[in-house]
């Protein structure tokens, strides 16, 4: 952990589902849910609880929304890979209640930089993240002081961490309730990502080098304001998986009240008033609803024909910004980077288009822990200080089958590679991987691949919300107001966006309003 104290400026879990409660003095009610990704089937299942009757109507042939866990054979337990969110932080204590709940099992997730023996490819060389600093930095103009700076991540990080120094604890708490109010908000909600490299830079080099290890340059033009508050949290802290996969958790959750809910029912319109609400379903049938809690991303809502909502909450509807991002991993008769290059778990960095390279971290120590030095930078950057106390497993768990998170890209790779077919993203990525992985391109070494292209889908329009600046003191407020008995919740009006946390916080957030509205 760093040496700036850590706070995290949000309503723990268990006080939460006690604010619930003592909100929910009323008769029990019939609430309706769009949407059964995890922030729908959180919110079910608390009303449910407490004894009211819910439906969700969710337009997918499944649950879990982002969270999908795709399968190499029915139910596999072990040859699987993560096509959405895939990693927990030790502070996300919404998302590890749930995952108490249902009975699941976590493991350590090694990430990105956090194992030396991964590899490095930028500027056409190719090293081990342990010997990038010796091999890589001199092919960077970089300053006396950045080259101190190991990895790339670090001078990042260190120009995140000065910011929050200048901040207020008031103000590191405003900015965890979306409010900018005071000139050191504004002015840190208008600074675009790109700017603040330009301005962290001290060489002709240090923005690209920052883009490159972090794999941000593709989001110059999204809001530092996530990112700061990613590290006031520290999302490096910590990370862990489910083991068997993410889907469990949103799949469990389901199968406590498949009653409630009704799969491939899309909602097409939403008409909001103040003596009540009606929603229009795909094949024409229509609901008369008393209250009505929306969780689907507004990609998907601004689809929709709704009406009655205030010009603030449809402009947020129109315009909040999402992030671009794709996933492609490959399934493996042979886990080569355990048996000959000794790696377990953690990821390799390219410049090239697949970006991320993610090893799976189940044949990794998990007596092992992740550490770091001492006032080393948190959140993203304090993820490139981590390394992993034992970076190998003992031998009779090497080896064997796997899957390989090829590529994981954001912004405009993930748009890039988007475009093309399922069978041309896997070609690219093995063609990438095979720069530092050449036994990828051995005859049969492949043996099935997946891909996701979330803008693509059908109903996401994006891999989660990423705001554009000044968009959380103007839009992110009118998007999370409850209008005439339709309440808002997901990921995207959180403060934890990009997370199963939350989507979770929000969820329970309109939980409280909509027990409260008798």
């Amino acid at each position: 952990m760093a040496g700036t104290t850590t706070i995290y400026p949000h309503v723990p879990i268990e006080e939460q589902l006690k604010k619930i409660k003592a909100a929910d003095t009323g008769p029990r009610r019939h609430f309706w849910i769009v949407g059964a990704g995890i922030a729908g089937l959180g919110a079910g299942y608390v009303l449910r609880s407490l004894g009211h009757t819910v439906t969700i109507l969710e337009a997918s042939e499944r649950v879990g929304g982002r969270i999908f866990t795709y399968r190499f054979g029915p139910e596999s337990d072990q040859l699987y890979g993560e096509l959405g969110a895939m990693r927990i932080p030790a502070s996300h204590d919404y998302t590890r209640y749930f995952i108490s709940l249902v009975g699941l099992k976590m493991r350590n997730f090694i990430t990105v930089l956090a194992n030396g023996k991964a590899f490095l490819d930028l500027r056409g060389k190719i090293a081990r993240i342990e010997d990038g600093q010796r091999e890589i930095y001199p092919l960077y103009e970089l300053s006396d002081w950045e080259r101190t700076q190991y990895p790339g991540a670090a001078i990042f990080g260190v120009g995140l961490e000065a910011l929050i120094g200048l901040m207020t604890p008031n103000e590191q708490a405003a900015l965890f309730a979306g409010e900018t109010n005071t000139p050191m908000l504004q002015w840190l909600d208008a600074m675009p990502l790109g700017e603040f490299f330009r301005l962290r830079g001290q060489a002709a080099d240090s923005a690209e080098l920052m883009g490159s290890f972090t794999s941000l340059d593709g989001w110059q033009d999204k809001s530092i304001t996530m990112f700061l508050r990613d590290t006031i949290v520290d999302t490096s802290d910590g990370l862990q998986e489910i083991v068997g996969g993410a889907d469990l958790l949103p799949r469990k959750l389901a199968e406590t009240m498949m009653d409630s809910i009704r799969l491939r029912t899309p909602v097409e319109g939403i008409a909001a008033r103040a003596k009540g609400i009606q929603m229009g379903l795909c094949g024409g049938e229509h609901i008369a609803a008393g209250q009505v809690l929306v969780t689907v991303p507004f990609t998907v809502l601004s689809r929709m024909e709704v009406s009655g909502f205030s010009d603030e909450k449809m402009t947020s509807i129109r315009n909040l910004n999402y992030a671009s991002a794709t996933k492609i991993i490959l399934n493996v008769k042979e886990r080569f980077w355990e048996t000959k290059y000794g790696i377990f778990g953690g990821a390799s960095v390219s410049d090239r288009i697949t970006r991320q390279t993610y090893y799976p971290s189940d044949h990794a120590d998990q007596n092992a822990t992740l550490t770091s030095e001492p006032g080393k930078p948190r959140g993203v950057a304090g993820i490139a200080m981590q390394h992993h106390a034992v970076e190998k497993a003992p031998e009779q768990v090497a080896g064997g089958p796997g899957v390989l998170l090829a590529s994981y890209t954001l912004g405009q790779d993930a748009i890039k590679l988007g475009a093309l077919s399922i069978d041309n993203r896997a070609k690219l990525a093995i063609e990438e991987v095979s720069r530092f992985h050449p036994e990828i391109k051995k005859p049969g070494m492949v043996v099935g691949h997946a891909s996701m292209a979330w803008d693509q889908h059908k109903w996401a329009g994006g891999a989660f919300s990423f705001l554009w600046p000044s968009q959380l003191g103007r839009l992110y407020q009118a998007g999370i107001r409850a209008e005439h008995g339709v309440h808002f919740a997901g990921e995207h009006l959180s403060t934890d966006q990009a997370w199963i946390q939350g989507a979770l916080i929000s969820a329970l957030r309109a939980v409280e309003e909509m027990v409260a509205a008798y």
